[in-house]
């Protein structure tokens, strides 16, 4: 029974990972063949087939033409069907909340930033706005402060004076929608890796000029949150935070030397953190239903 049990969970993690890969791949392409989504995740033809059908057959993907015949069978392109639904994303700082409206395709559909006063809490101004979208499928939010990533708890961040806010628990009984909570800057380093400036990298690293102190750190298209998520914290001064084990000292130092490392300053839209924050939840959310798919 627990070779069963271990088995089973072995066969649901892969499935979820496998879709997580495709609608990764299938976002950074935005449209695609099966034959270009087999080579973009490494996925076997089968296994990207089978993907594909289910979700073609549950509307999240639908096809888009096909490919021009140089004599053999025309290949159906794919593309993700942007009115499957709405995604969420809020970055929280110490006196505003800005709110990103994205589509199932992750295109920005709209953008506010709202000011804080001084006299009303935080979390009043947060639940106010979010009770205002229609059924998003995913809402993540965005904030500066020690996160048990895991649990999907705000242990402390100082600046909101928030100490172990069940943050994920809260607006998802006010939303009815999936919730993830994350550092501000990692959602939007994600979002940097499939659609903006590091989208043809496996590995690199991001400092946001709205997040000067937290360098956000991918390596082979995995981010390092660490405990807390506090990997890369306190980059901007004194570098005192950690890599689960490994120190980002000792990570920076590792890769000063090595000839891959590009230093690129680009400008990025004042909605990026926000933005960023809608497709981390976009993912959150595929790996939450994958069982449906």
């Amino acid at each position: 029974m627990l070779i069963t049990k271990l088995g089973k969970s072995m066969m649901q993690k892969l499935k979820c990972e496998n879709l997580t890969k495709l609608m990764t791949e299938l976002t950074r392409r935005v449209r695609a063949t099966k034959a270009d989504l087999v080579r973009g995740t490494t996925l076997s033809s089968t296994t990207v087939s089978d993907s594909l059908n289910s979700l073609v057959r549950n509307g999240l993907v639908r096809t888009a033409g096909m490919m021009n015949s140089d004599g053999g069978r025309r290949a159906t392109i794919y593309e993700i069907n942007p009115e499957y639904g709405t995604f969420v994303g809020v970055d929280i700082t110490n006196d505003s909340i800005s709110f990103a409206l994205t589509d199932a395709a992750s295109n920005l559909i709209s953008f506010e930033k709202v000011p804080v006063e001084a006299d009303i809490p935080v979390i009043t101004v947060l639940m106010d706005r979010l009770a205002g979208f229609k059924s998003p499928l995913a809402i993540g939010l965005g904030l500066d402060g020690e996160i048990d990533y895991r649990n999907q708890i705000v242990v402390s961040a100082p600046g909101l004076k928030w100490e172990m806010v069940h943050l994920k628990e809260i607006i998802e009984r006010l939303t009815l929608s999936f919730v993830q909570v994350d550092h501000r800057s990692n959602g939007a380093a994600l979002y940097e890796g499939v659609l903006g400036n590091a989208s043809k990298l496996s590995s690199y690293a991001c400092l946001f000029r709205d997040c000067p102190d937290k360098l956000s750190i991918v390596i082979d298209d995995f981010l390092l949150r660490g405990l807390g998520c506090f990997s890369g914290k306190g980059f901007g001064s004194a570098l005192t935070a950690v890599l689960d084990s490994l120190s980002l000292e000792a990570f920076i130092s590792d890769i000063q030397g090595i000839e891959w490392i590009k230093k690129i300053t680009v400008e990025t839209k004042p909605s990026r953190m926000a933005e960023g924050m809608a497709f981390a939840a976009r993912s959150g959310w595929v790996k939450s239903i994958y069982f449906l798919l």
